[in-house]
């Protein structure tokens, strides 16, 4: 339980986090996450019971860890236009690099120190993101002409009817009363992102998507050594998962420097390689495979937790990241509670590894299958058309349109402006 909690709660709390950024600022939310994590960790140092140290070091550093994660990942697109999706997966890797230094760094402070000593170290380690959340800069106003007019008649069409007009009713004021409340919990644009279906079906997707990588990397050190690998060579695989994982994340940011690659196309590839990768866990047998299927793996899962963040800026403005994103990590977080205890039961009942390798692929292509038919229906209904109009301003410059006027959902108005070579 205690690992579940370090694991899972940081995600959870993705919407608070990005509430929370939305009213104080990226700033001070950074800063805030750093002093909790420090403190969870240092408080830790006096723990005598399990469940003492699952409310510090599980859910007291847990909140901290994931107040932080959500601003800073999404402050990222607001001074980053043209190469978005590249500064996302350079910031991002940072996580892959941490990953592959802390577990020995935290096994040697443990052999010197004991584990209280480590906790005092950690505690001290995590406070040193409240400096790099004063570093963070303010995020920049969003003002633009055509957001402006959108805005004002989205403003003028959801304006409620005149008084004389309006049925005054306990059903409406219960109404009334509820639409208040979602949007003092939510904020105006998490209310209106919840009714937009791209982001449930980007919600559905994340939770598939982090449902099959919970399944595999659960599973994969068991069925390594289930293959007669010793316990000390399948501690390497897991080791080749997280150095690919950072090399993905940097691969997705190369990749879609290419004009015909979005975010969300490398999103959608990613989980397709997931799955078949996945299927192809179970039949292998042999230390080589193991680390060729796990490297492949990682890649595919790096690619993908890069292009996320980038594809939501895409879709519904860098002014709506930090609410999308924490609905994103309160997905993730949630598959990853469902899936990997349901793979567990399946694994309990059939006492096969095939079936449970199977189960994890056919999460990731269900939610690739799900994502290409948005995807495609995004661009059957005119959606993804981008036709160039020269901008009277700056005549060096072409506006092209994210979205079109006609789209069937609410689709942002924003415009990219990119500078023609």
């Amino acid at each position: 339980h205690l690992c579940w909690t370090v694991i899972v709660l940081p995600l959870e709390i993705g919407p608070l986090s990005s509430r929370l950024s939305h009213k104080i600022g990226c700033r001070w939310t950074v800063i805030l996450g750093g002093a909790l994590s420090g403190a969870g960790y240092t408080l830790s140092y006096f723990g005598n019971s399990l469940n003492y140290l699952l409310v510090t070091y599980g859910c007291v550093s847990g909140i901290g860890c994931g107040l932080v994660y959500t601003p800073v990942v999404a402050v990222i697109s607001h001074f980053f236009t043209r190469r978005r999706q590249f500064a996302t997966a350079v910031a991002v890797s940072g996580a892959g690099i941490g990953n592959l230094c802390f577990p020995p760094l935290l096994q040697h402070l443990v052999d010197m120190y004991g584990w209280r000593g480590a906790m005092l170290v950690c505690g001290s380690l995590a406070l040193n993101m409240c400096i790099c959340g004063a570093l963070l800069r303010p995020s920049p106003p969003h003002a633009s002409p055509t957001n402006s007019t959108c805005d004002s008649k989205l403003v003028d069409a959801s304006a409620e009817p005149p008084v004389e007009n309006r049925r005054d009713d306990a059903t409406t004021r219960l109404r009334r009363t509820a639409t208040r409340l979602q949007r003092t919990l939510l904020g105006a644009h998490g209310a209106e992102l919840l009714s937009d279906v791209r982001l449930l079906v980007l919600l559905l997707d994340n939770m598939l998507f982090i449902g099959s990588m919970m399944v595999v990397i659960i599973m994969l050190n068991d069925y390594v050594t289930y293959c007669g690998i010793s316990p000390d060579d399948s501690t390497y695989i897991l080791s080749i998962f997280g150095v690919f994982n950072m090399s993905g994340r940097l691969l997705a940011g190369v990749v879609t420097l290419h004009r015909h690659i979005d975010s969300m196309t490398t999103f959608c590839f990613s989980m397709a390689a997931m799955g078949a990768i996945s299927m192809a866990i179970a039949p292998t047998r042999h230390y080589a495979g193991f680390a060729i299927v796990a490297a492949a793996f990682g890649s595919a899962y790096g690619m993908g937790t890069s292009a996320m963040p980038s594809a939501l800026a895409d879709m519904f403005g860098t002014e709506k990241l930090l609410h999308s994103f924490g609905f994103i990590n309160f997905a993730s977080g949630l598959g990853g509670v469902v899936a990997a205890p349901l793979a567990g039961w399946l694994y309990d009942v059939t006492k096969s590894y095939y079936v449970m390798f199977t189960f994890g692929g056919c999460l990731s292509l269900f939610g690739s299958f799900i994502m290409a038919a948005m995807l495609h229906w995004q661009h059957y209904r005119g959606c993804c058309c981008r036709p160039s109009v020269r901008d009277a301003t700056h005549p060096s410059k072409t506006i092209v349109p994210k979205y079109c006027a006609n789209d069937i959902v609410k689709a942002p108005a924003e415009l990219q402006v990119i500078l023609t070579e």
